[in-house]
């Protein structure tokens, strides 16, 4: 089974904003860019493709770093925020986009997933129609952690003991009293386990920090370890950067 993970496309926001449930709209440009990366053959970088491991696994570069071009501030702050631990092993594997290698089209005929935010919404849609999605369904189990009050706030304006305060308990502080990693988890692996349930290759349309959780369901059982997992996992995704997920 395959699950092709995509992030949205840039929000229009500066990229020094922290910003996660909030509902925030795409350039049309952006857009456009992103759909004709995806569906035109030719264009664009190669999709990165990974397996990902069943929980238990102990095969070799099983954890995987995806370090893709266009890295926003957003990703790039969380990642230092998270630098100099060690009670989660990392292998540093990069998969940046080889430009020889064939760019994989996304194929036709699939279900479709969306967390139903706007900078979702609007590229699921249009990509449903053109690759003849058999269903799209929005979802808001795969919406973006909430950051409660430090939403659409500049990171500088973030008090530095708030954020060592996540620093030092990533999994059940509450960002600026909203959502913990841990209880985004839970929400993340109910999804997880219904769509493997269905044993069908499927596209999503999500978040980064979706799809850091995504994965890690794949790699453990409990919502505790999938949340530190993916929250202390280094994965660097650009805007409307496809991920092939093998589900083995």
């Amino acid at each position: 089974m395959r699950l092709y993970l995509i992030r949205h496309p840039a929000p229009v926001l500066p990229p020094t904003v922290c910003y996660g449930a909030s509902d925030i709209a795409v350039a049309t440009e952006e857009l456009e860019r992103v759909l004709a990366t995806l569906t035109l053959p030719g264009l664009g970088n190669a999709t990165t493709e990974t397996t990902i491991l069943a929980p238990g696994s102990t095969a070799p570069g099983a954890d995987l770093a995806i370090d893709t071009p266009g890295l926003d501030d957003m990703e790039a702050r969380r990642i230092s925020l998270t630098s100099g631990l060690s009670h989660v092993e990392v292998r540093g594997i990069t998969l940046a986009p080889d430009p020889s290698i064939p760019r994989a089209r996304l194929p036709a005929g699939l279900r479709l997933y969306s967390s139903p935010l706007q900078r979702c919404r609007c590229l699921a849609e249009p990509l449903a129609a053109a690759l003849g999605a058999t269903s799209l369904t929005f979802d808001e189990r795969l919406v973006e952690m909430n950051f409660g009050h430090w939403e659409l706030k500049s990171w500088d304006e973030i008090a530095r003991s708030e954020i060592d305060a996540w620093t030092a308990d990533l999994v059940t502080y509450r960002p600026g009293a909203g959502e913990t990693v841990l209880e985004m988890a839970h929400r993340v692996q109910a999804f997880h386990t219904q769509i493997l349930a269905a044993r069908q290759d499927a596209i999503v349309v999500c978040h980064a920090g979706t799809i850091r959780m995504l994965l890690a369901c794949q790699r453990y059982d409990s919502p505790q370890d999938i949340a530190l997992h993916a929250a202390s996992t280094t994965m660097k995704l650009a805007y409307g950067e496809p991920v092939i997920m093998e589900c083995v």
